[in-house]
């Protein structure tokens, strides 16, 4: 018995900065220890945003980081976000 591979092409995935990553996804995506990670959210060098009892990091924070750039978790940028650091979801009459 044969499996029919064909079928409809996935539909490709929209860059979101706004992406929360957990802090074993970004660990392992840097390749370092998740101690590490812990240093670098601690530290401020990699900023993370918390919530409830879970830490996460956005994937803009974290390309940004691995491009050098200075970091603010929730600032746009020229991928999707607004001026004034609000991201398009959240923003009242935005369809982004």
């Amino acid at each position: 018995m044969t499996h029919d591979t064909t079928g409809p092409e996935p539909t490709p995935t929209r860059y979101d900065p706004y992406a929360l990553l957990t802090r074993k996804e970004a660990a392992d995506h840097l390749r370092i220890h998740l101690a590490t990670l812990t240093e670098l959210t601690v530290s401020g060098a990699l900023p993370s945003v918390r919530i409830g009892r879970r830490v996460m990091i956005t994937r803009g924070a974290l390309e940004a980081y691995i491009r050098g750039e200075p970091v603010d978790p929730l600032a746009a940028d020229d991928r999707g976000g607004l001026p004034g650091g609000t991201p398009s979801i959240f923003r009242a009459g935005a369809d982004g």
